[in-house]
């Protein structure tokens, strides 16, 4: 919750791009919009209960990590870029609203024990990282379309409208449950 650094409760309106080295809190209240083109780097790491996270880019940098706590909704309504790890214990991360978009070279890691979805609607992803649940069933990737190049995916349900999986894709208990997935590269499992 709040603390030192940045801490969003209310709306903030970001219009010019930034690297911000303390914490970033966003209250399943809240609202982040950066501006169209521009980047908020969380050098400082960001933690958030759920909220709106709209416009530019969010970049979450290698060695940070994006902490996703509470039951509540965190709606991606621009572009989130995750080069570091993503750490999910409840509630959902959607981006079914107004186009949103996830980058992912890092890690995605769901520890939660309630069924949960990453995407929904009109999301588009791009994963060349890894997306894993501890618990076998309960995390579904669901955005609109999915473009993987050499990922890994560790017991989640795979359920994309349109999936492209280039280089090799790593399977380890998932399972496709919806959509249409086309594989160019290999498949492995660990």
């Amino acid at each position: 919750g709040a603390g030192t650094g940045l801490n969003i409760i209310g709306a903030v309106n970001l219009n010019q791009g930034a690297s911000y080295t303390q914490p970033i809190y966003l209250d399943e209240s809240g609202s982040l919009h950066i501006g169209a083109g521009q980047t908020l780097n969380a050098l400082g790491g960001f933690s958030t209960t759920g909220g709106n996270l709209s416009g530019g880019t969010l970049v979450i940098p290698l060695g940070q990590s994006l902490n996703k706590i509470g039951s509540g909704t965190l709606s991606v309504n621009g572009t989130l870029k995750n080069d570091g790890t993503i750490n999910w214990s409840d509630g959902f991360i959607r981006s079914d609203f107004a186009g949103g978009m996830l980058q992912n070279s890092g890690t995605i890691r769901y520890t939660g024990s309630n069924p949960v979805m990453l995407g929904g609607g009109t999301g588009n992803y791009t994963n060349s990282g890894a997306i894993e649940a501890t618990s076998d069933g309960k995390l579904t990737v669901n955005p609109a379309t999915l473009t993987s190049v050499g990922a890994t995916y560790d017991r989640v349900a795979l359920a994309s409208t349109v999936g492209a999986y280039n280089g090799t894709t790593t399977l380890t208990g998932s399972r496709f449950v919806g959509g249409t997935h086309n594989f160019i590269g290999p498949l492995a499992g660990r």
